[in-house]
């Protein structure tokens, strides 16, 4: 019940520290310094770093789910046993 809800909330938070810490979850500046010989400019201006998930950084954004769920679990355990424990 409730401490399974709390340590799975506990657990995403700790997975979702990843998006913080790990640059490889943001889509990467895929011009590596490469330019046009006539103008100078990069080869890829496209769009990278945030707010744009790479595929790993899409799998663990899963995990804002799996908080809520955790916390939706405790929060109902715990509501349960307060009614009990009341009556």
């Amino acid at each position: 019940g409730m401490l399974g809800g709390l340590l799975t909330f506990g657990m995403s938070i700790v997975t979702l520290s990843f998006l913080i810490t790990t640059p490889e979850c943001w889509v990467p500046n895929l011009a590596d310094g490469a330019t046009y010989p006539h103008d100078g400019l990069p080869y890829f201006t496209g769009a990278h770093g945030f707010p744009l998930l790479s595929g790993a950084g899409r799998l663990v954004i899963k995990d804002v789910i799996m908080s809520a769920g955790g916390l939706l679990v405790a929060a109902e355990a715990a509501r349960r046993f307060l009614a009990r424990r009341a009556a």
